[in-house]
């Protein structure tokens, strides 16, 4: 999801009508479709896909932000989660080479406490989302530890 799009897709999964994820769970399935409507016998090819699973993986990328760092070779993470308007909390976590990561972000009055929990000799590159600062930052580092922030709101 491109930055200032986490809305739409978080609308996306929410919505019960066609087309939408929660319009499959509204007409009983219990895993994502090949295609976006209900049909059966020789219409659809597939009742277990994974073509529409990637929005398990926004979960974790997108709203918690958790993403490899592409030459890191599992020491290296980044964290840039997105908070959209219509939800208060996330809470995503991952096993690691090292450990598990944990990234938690909740909304407060004026901003939102982030929690990041960062395994052993692991470094994780934090870029804060749009419209927040932590301590008049919006990149820095994190190493191995626990960590507690409250993101200012701009």
């Amino acid at each position: 999801v491109k930055e200032g799009e986490v809305d739409q897709a978080l609308k996306m999964t929410r919505e019960k009508t066609y087309p939408s994820i929660g319009y499959m769970v509204e007409q009983g399935a219990t895993t994502i479709w090949e295609r976006w409507e209900l049909l059966t016998v020789e219409h659809m090819n597939s009742h277990n896909h994974p073509m529409h699973g990637a929005f398990l993986v926004w979960f974790l990328k997108g709203l918690g932000g958790l993403e490899p760092v592409p030459s890191g070779k599992g020491s290296e993470l980044n964290v840039h989660p997105s908070i959209p308007k219509e939800l208060d909390w996330v809470e995503v976590k991952r096993e690691s080479l090292n450990g598990e990561i944990r990234i938690k972000w909740e909304k407060e009055k004026k901003g939102v406490k982030m929690e990041i929990h960062v395994p052993w000799n692991t470094k994780v590159h934090v870029r804060i989302p749009e419209g927040y600062l932590y301590q008049g930052e919006k990149e820095f580092l994190l190493k191995s530890g626990n960590y507690e922030m409250f993101l200012n709101e701009q």
